[in-house]
């Protein structure tokens, strides 16, 4: 074997052992430790965020990639020049479920590392998948007689580029499969870690359980043509496309479609905007916004852009709500000064940049006093937590004794 492939099994090694220990315990620690690994494995690709799911009542989905398409990224592969450089997606974030590691599943560290390998390694370093949906793209183009423009909106190129993320995923995951035949190719590793028959054991024990529920949906591109079909009548489409999005959400098993989907509102909900609003969208928009940071169309590209990078901060803050565990104090107590950090980076924006529109400082406040809110919910009224209190009480007591 060469020297190559020598490092490659040994990163392999050092993946499974990683899987091991979050088979054991999953901490941050071990998670961490995980990502570590996967990175290095597939270097030049990276993963971004890798996060453990505690599905206790959802759907199985086992492991969730998905890649990082940009608008740019998705604008490039529809209407780039055909000359030009074949598109690669080298980032990604790994979701694992809690069910994928269970004893009912009974899958060793082995299996798991190779389902893992498998649904990554179908995805980056490789553009492949990329033009795979892209050729799915044309046929339905074709089938249905339509034509693909260039979007004017910003807000639209984001809906395009998460469904083409969603179509490359399903295309290549292994529990969305129907079936599984393993590659012909072979070479030493592969030989040597088995891949294909951990690949197949793992998938066969799932479909004994019924875990792979999507193999009877054919149409991987669902999402995706759906994403197309609804901008053909926005003024329609909106209100039911946020009704069933919202009702995804409550759903789906994976904290990583959820921050998606919460995405999608939020874009869908920009879409020329000021035209299309009404009474009753307004009030909907309203409810939605208690649990997704809302935003208003930004006239200024370059303010958009800021505007999208703090909304996204944002959305990171309100998942990581969601997982923040009681038993963990300090974990509560970094998410709040993280809240508080970006509470005062928006007052500090909107203060000293007088080129901001009405609609624009609007926009800045809304998303502030949603901050406040999240803050009050987590310390309910409190500067501190209990426990920072009391740490804070007996050091101060500690002092004064002294």
């Amino acid at each position: 074997m060469s020297k190559e492939k020598q490092q490659l099994q040994r990163q392999y090694d050092d993946i499974e052992a990683a899987v091991a220990e979050v088979k054991r315990d999953p901490s941050v620690e071990n998670v961490n430790d995980l990502k570590l690994y996967i990175n290095k494995y597939f270097e030049p690709a990276r993963c971004l965020n890798l996060v453990y799911t505690q599905n206790i009542d959802k759907l199985f989905f086992g492991v969730y990639v998905l890649p990082k398409v940009t608008a740019s990224t998705v604008m490039r592969i529809l209407f780039g020049d055909s000359n030009d450089d074949r598109v690669i997606i080298n980032e990604f974030d790994v979701e694992l479920d809690s069910r994928l590691f269970d004893d009912r599943l009974d899958l060793t560290p082995a299996q798991i590392t190779a389902v893992l390998i498998h649904d990554i390694g179908h995805l980056v370093n490789d553009s492949a998948p990329v033009y795979i949906v892209k050729k799915e793209l044309d046929r339905y183009m074709a089938k249905t007689g339509g034509v693909l423009k260039i979007p004017e909106s910003i807000h639209y190129r984001n809906l395009l580029a998460y469904g083409f993320a969603d179509s490359m995923r399903k295309y290549t995951a292994i529990f969305e499969k129907d079936h599984y035949v393993s590659s012909e190719l072979t070479d030493e590793f592969i030989d040597w870690c088995d891949f294909s028959g951990l690949i197949t054991s793992a998938f066969n024990k799932a479909s004994r359980l019924g875990y792979n529920h999507n193999r009877e949906i054919v149409n991987k591109f669902i999402v995706f043509s759906w994403i197309l079909r609804f901008y053909k009548d926005i003024a329609h489409n909106r209100i039911p496309a946020i009704m069933g999005i919202k009702t995804c959400i409550e759903l789906s098993p994976s904290q990583i479609e959820k921050r998606e989907l919460r995405k999608i509102v939020v874009e869908i909900s920009n879409i020329d905007d000021s035209e299309l609003l009404t009474e009753e969208a307004s009030n909907l928009f309203t409810e939605v916004r208690n649990w997704i940071t809302k935003s208003a169309y930004l006239h200024s590209y370059d303010s958009y852009a800021i505007l999208e990078a703090v909304k996204e901060d944002i959305v990171d803050l309100v998942l990581r709500q969601d997982k923040v565990d009681a038993n963990e104090p300090d974990g509560l107590d970094d998410l709040i000064g993280d809240i508080n950090n970006k509470m005062s980076h928006i007052q500090d924006y909107v203060e000293n940049d007088g080129s901001l529109s009405p609609i624009e400082v609007k926009q800045w406040n809304d998303m502030y006093t949603d901050l406040g809110k999240m803050r009050g919910a987590l310390t309910k009224g409190q500067l501190f937590t209990p426990s920072k209190y009391m740490v804070n009480s007996y050091e101060n007591s500690n002092v004064e004794a002294q």
